[in-house]
């Protein structure tokens, strides 16, 4: 009888003793500090789990990621600080080690301190080497390409846009294969960025509009590229032929709609100055020294004479006339590059056809019977 009351206490205990829940202790003293050159990363309850045995940090990976990024330092390559309005235009900057957080170390480190209730660990580092140091960097850096424009004809607006144009490429670096995009570089034409009015060309005629010059400078720009050896990847002619270049060499620009793009696809940085003296705009490329020579030409295919409209004045003489709107010839022309080396012609690549419209002159004229000719 004993037995069998001492079995069932024994049963007893220990079904109470199984059926019990076990709950997790949360020790809210335990605490967790990464200390980093940036600032110290402090973690405890609830973001550290665990009963008195294990404990744990939350999103483990997603701290020690959060933590790398904001203790790493990135390297710096060495570079050629380009300042085209200076006489020491090109200055070589040194490179710089970049650092980083040991991803490895540092989550050993946690979970060791974790299993000893805690406390203050250091951030180890290892370095970042940058990729081009003042060895590698070019140090002979020549004219590669240039070309001039005039707009002595141009009013004080025109020429302001002209400057201002100008003055947002000039110092524009380009790495190799780097591609260059004017309106990304220049930003819209607008009276808020401090264009004026002037005449620009759209469909065929010449209005008033804001930004009227800047289709010069890009044209300029184009030209200076080609003979600096660049890769032309966008272009787009005007509607009708400018008088500040020949045809087939222009290139015109609209913000949104129409780009000049052009490639770096030299093997080292090109630079780009602008230079606006006298009414004149002259850009300037400069990079490792050419192993040949670019010329341009033009071929006009074809002369398309300006029609001419009339409207007759009694008070003029029969002979006479005078100009209300000038007109132009429209054109038909191609465009080549010419590559030479040593003097020798080594191809002549044809780069584009155009066709610019005529565009009808008005007059008055004292003759009857006038309406269109040409």
């Amino acid at each position: 009888m004993r037995k069998r009351l001492f079995a069932a206490a024994v049963f007893a205990a220990a079904l109470i003793f199984t059926s019990a829940p076990k709950t997790l202790a949360y020790n809210k003293d335990c605490t967790l500090t990464i200390i980093g050159e940036k600032g110290a990363y402090s973690f405890t309850s609830p973001e550290i789990t665990g009963d008195d045995y294990v404990k744990r940090l939350l999103r483990l990976d997603e701290v020690i990621d959060d933590v790398c990024f904001k203790e790493t330092v990135a390297a710096q390559d060495a570079y050629v600080k380009f300042t085209p309005d200076r006489s020491k235009m090109f200055t070589p900057i040194a490179e710089r080690e970049g650092k980083t957080v040991d991803k490895v170390k540092l989550k050993d480190d946690v979970l060791t301190c974790l299993s000893v209730g805690g406390g203050a660990i250091k951030l180890a580092y290892k370095s970042i080497k940058p990729q081009i140091t003042l060895g590698d960097l070019q140090t002979d850096i020549v004219v590669r390409g240039e070309f001039t424009t005039s707009f002595s004809s141009s009013g004080e607006e025109r020429a302001e846009n002209v400057t201002l144009a100008a003055s947002a490429v000039s110092g524009t670096a380009l790495n190799a294969g780097e591609e260059f995009s004017f309106n990304d570089t220049v930003g819209k034409r607008s009276e808020k960025n401090g264009y004026k009015n002037a005449k620009v060309i759209m469909d065929g005629e010449f209005v008033d509009g804001v930004g009227g010059g800047v289709c010069q400078v890009s044209t300029t720009l184009y030209n200076a590229a080609l003979l600096a050896g660049l890769k032309i990847t966008e272009y787009h002619p005007h509607t009708l032929a400018v008088s500040y270049v020949e045809s087939s060499f222009d290139a015109m620009v609209s913000y949104g709609t129409c780009d000049l793009k052009f490639v770096n696809v030299t093997s080292y940085p090109v630079y780009i100055a602008a230079y606006v003296r006298d009414k004149n705009v002259r850009f300037v490329i400069y990079g490792k020294k050419n192993d040949c020579v670019y010329e341009r030409e033009t071929v006009v295919e074809e002369v398309i004479p300006m029609p001419i409209e009339n409207v007759f004045n009694g008070l003029l003489d029969e002979n006479e006339y005078v100009v209300l709107s000038h007109g132009k010839n429209g054109v038909k022309s191609c465009g080549y590059l010419v590559k030479k080396r040593g003097g020798k012609v080594v191809s002549r690549t044809l780069l584009r056809r155009d066709f610019y419209k005529p565009l009808t002159e008005k007059r008055e004229t004292g003759k009857k019977g006038d309406g269109l000719s040409s």
